[in-house]
């Protein structure tokens, strides 16, 4: 999954002089390069060693033929008496959750001087803090010698933020992680805007346009004139921080989030107990599982398949979240996942692109961090079609970890019959009483301030107790103690508004003990969302006794819905 290049080059070094370099900055804004502790290692290798290792590790905009070559290019040009060799480890389609259950083999095996780390467009999964944490911290657990840098490409969807100079979406809790860890950034994106601004760039076209540079077909994909825009940067960026930092072992400081992705592993498919209508896929003469080769064999690597429903593979893996990959085919392919004893859970899949088909992630609910055992089922298949399963990403906590950090209720256990505010979710921290995609953003109030939670709680004097849950995301949960007096037929009344999105789907799934306690309640989208407040209920079956509530989100867009209340109410 690694590509490599050998050449003998020269040594030629740029002196500068450089003023202070403050270590912190904004995650919510951007700029062209963040210096913070440089990449001193990497420039006393160029004085001292004959071979040196350029590393590459993100989606499919590191993984063309394009800037990292390109970088890797002005390297052997620069320093003609090294031998440099890239390993580009990036994988199209992926993001930073996939790569931290593979770094070690497929980079780090190959001692790497510097990496470089592009992940702002393909994301983490949904879980974006653990998994840029993870990999970071497994590259200096490796080696803390190794240079890293964060390199931010631009997609169509971040234009509006970058023309503003405002960082997006996983940029920010990749540049909190910056400060943090002391680790440099270029945002390629803050050149691309000034020339739009300028009128001298067209960020998307098909075809060529007079007198200005054209950047890319697709809207995220650049062509050869965008790349070479991103590796003039990078090449300057490298250039410019000649003079910064001291050399010497990386220190690791204390993790932001607990549960980081740097015990993550792959389980292969053949480790599963299979039932008897799933057969081998030949991986060098499959059609569907060959139409997107390169993809395919770096997620799913070995795989099953079956074209027959009621099918089973079971897993056992240790952790406290497993995903699995597919290939989806046609409309309406579909499994379920139960992990021990609990609930199943239905996964749908659809995908009609011709003659090439993508491999897709999907994870399962997250679980208590133990030994499991996930059975998945198929359960529906479109006419002609076979489902394909490969290897699972197993996430753990990390070695030696010993969290101080335990769920308890947050003022009191909320009593049923009663309301429960929203904003009144355990304590405990990401993954343990909540999780949630962007770690970065803060509660704008000061209710429960002093807690540094990154639940975004709003304050909204018109509703109940003053303050709401907002701007949820997809698969973002909270999870609250509840008391049941008497067990028995309840309503449960949740008071939200979603955001207007056309034919879109958003709302929340209620569980108990980690088990759906009821249908999935849809919201009703609103032009604003933040003032046509609705009450939609669902009837539920509640035992007696202690009981943990979780509340999940989900949207089929970026945005899911606001949650003021749920009020349990027990019928007559």
């Amino acid at each position: 999954m690694s590509k490599f290049f050998w050449i003998t080059t020269t040594l030629f070094f740029h002196f500068l002089t450089y003023a202070a370099v403050p270590q912190s900055y904004d995650p919510n804004t951007s700029e062209e390069l963040r210096m913070r502790n440089g990449i001193p290692n990497l420039f006393e290798k160029l004085n001292t060693k004959k071979n040196i290792n350029i590393g590459y590790i993100g989606g499919s905009i590191t993984r063309q033929t394009g800037w990292s070559d390109n970088v890797f290019s002005w390297f052997q040009n620069q320093y003609k008496d090294i031998r440099f060799t890239e390993i580009n480890a990036a994988v199209p389609g992926t993001g930073a959750d996939f790569a931290a259950s593979r770094v070690k083999n497929d980079l780090l095996v190959h001692k790497p001087d510097v990496v470089f780390i592009e992940y702002r467009v393909n994301g983490g999964g949904g879980y974006e803090a653990r998994a840029i944490e993870g990999l970071v911290r497994q590259i200096w657990e490796t080696d803390p010698n190794i240079d890293i840098c964060f390199v931010y490409t631009v997609g169509e969807w971040m234009l509006d933020r970058l023309m503003v100079g405002k960082q997006y979406g996983f940029g920010i809790i990749i540049e909190e992680m910056a400060n943090t860890y002391g680790i440099p950034s270029i945002d390629l994106g803050v050149e691309v805007v000034k020339q739009l601004k300028a009128d001298q760039l067209v960020f998307k076209n098909s075809s060529p346009v007079k007198g200005k540079v054209v950047f890319s077909k697709d809207g995220v994909h650049p062509n050869a004139d965008g790349h070479k825009i991103y590796s003039d940067i990078v090449v300057r960026s490298i250039m410019t921080m000649h003079d910064i930092g001291e050399d010497g072992p990386h220190k690791i400081p204390k993790p932001i989030v607990f549960n980081h992705f740097s015990n993550s592993s792959l389980l292969s498919v053949n480790n599963a107990t299979k039932s008897s209508g799933w057969q081998s896929v030949n991986v060098n003469t499959d059609a569907v599982y060959n139409s997107d080769q390169y993809r395919t064999s770096s997620m799913l690597s070995d795989a099953l398949k079956c074209s027959k429903v009621n099918e089973t593979l079971r897993f056992n893996w240790e952790g406290d979240l497993i995903c699995f990959t597919t290939i989806p085919q046609g409309e309406g392919m579909e499994v379920e996942i139960t992990i021990d004893d609990g609930a199943p859970e239905t996964f749908t899949f659809g995908q009609s692109s011709g003659n090439v088909y993508f491999s897709k992630f999907f994870y399962a609910q997250q679980q208590e961090v133990g030994q499991h055992t996930a059975q998945l089922k198929v359960t529906k298949l479109p006419e002609g079609t076979s489902i394909y399963i490969g290897q699972a990403m197993v996430h753990n906590l990390p070695s030696g970890s010993n969290s101080e950090n335990t769920q308890k209720p947050f003022k009191e256990v909320h009593t049923i019959p009663g309301r429960i505010e929203a904003e009144d979710f355990d304590t405990g921290g990401e993954g343990i009483a909540f999780h949630e995609v962007n770690t970065n953003k803060k509660s704008e109030t000061n209710y429960r301030s002093g807690q540094n939670l990154d639940v975004e709680i709003e304050a909204k004097p018109n509703q109940s107790n003053g303050h709401i849950i907002s701007w949820t995301r997809d698969n973002e949960w909270l999870e609250y103690t509840i008391q049941v007096k008497n067990a028995g037929e309840y309503v449960i009344k949740a008071m939200a508004t979603a955001r207007n999105d056309v034919a879109e789907q958003k709302g929340l799934h209620i569980f108990l003990d980690g088990k759906a306690l009821a249908n999935k309640i849809n919201v009703t989208p609103s032009s604003d969302w933040f003032s046509d407040w609705a009450e939609y209920s669902v009837n539920a079956k509640l035992e007696a006794g202690e009981h943990v509530l979780r509340v999940k989100f989900f949207s089929t867009s970026r945005w899911c819905i606001n949650l003021d209340y749920l009020e349990f109410v027990a019928k007559p």
